[in-house]
């Protein structure tokens, strides 16, 4: 589908050229991408309509200029205790896919306690959830969620005994 008043100016350059380079540094793209002219690479990764504008795709991934799209937006919440009764710290975040992965990555690391050990030479540290599951449930929340209904946000609520990572989406029928 044709993205809703976002134009090929709308999307980051800086950020597509990125992911194409670690394409190609992971052997996924072939280096020649990586001169390619801007609006042939976003043909070749299938981020244009036929009519060459900007696709769904293209916006939730790489647009700047999201103001057409409210789902694109995360609601984040570090609560005092088990309940949402109080909240030391609530914030909601505007932008694309990476910027909301980004959000959300350093809201973990503001509110979990981050500890610490030397071993050897070298200091070891380690969140009180590892960052990789964090990291790989709120990209599935992100990739997952429901995109073609408007104000359905992901949420991230941190309480004193738990992490809930909200998904406005649904499992298909068949699940």
């Amino acid at each position: 589908q044709p993205a809703e008043r976002i134009g090929i100016k709308d999307l980051n350059e800086q950020f597509i050229r990125g992911a194409v380079r670690l394409g190609v540094e992971r052997g996924r793209v072939s280096s020649a991408a990586l001169a390619e002219p801007f609006e042939v690479l976003l043909e070749k990764l299938q981020l244009l309509t036929l009519q060459g504008v900007p696709n769904n795709a293209a916006a939730a991934l790489f647009g700047t200029n999201n103001y057409a799209y409210p789902q694109f937006r995360m609601r984040m919440a570090r609560f005092r205790g088990v309940d949402k009764m109080e909240f030391i710290d609530n914030q909601r975040v505007d932008g694309n896919f990476f910027d909301l992965l980004d959000a959300g990555m350093a809201f973990f690391m503001k509110h979990l306690s981050m500890s610490g050990k030397i071993v050897g030479l070298y200091r070891e540290e380690h969140l009180e959830v590892p960052i990789e599951a964090l990291r790989e449930a709120l990209t599935n929340a992100l990739c997952h969620r429901q995109l073609e209904k408007y104000n359905l946000t992901i949420g991230i609520a941190i309480y004193d005994d738990r992490i809930e990572i909200e998904n406005p989406g649904f499992l298909p029928p068949q699940i």
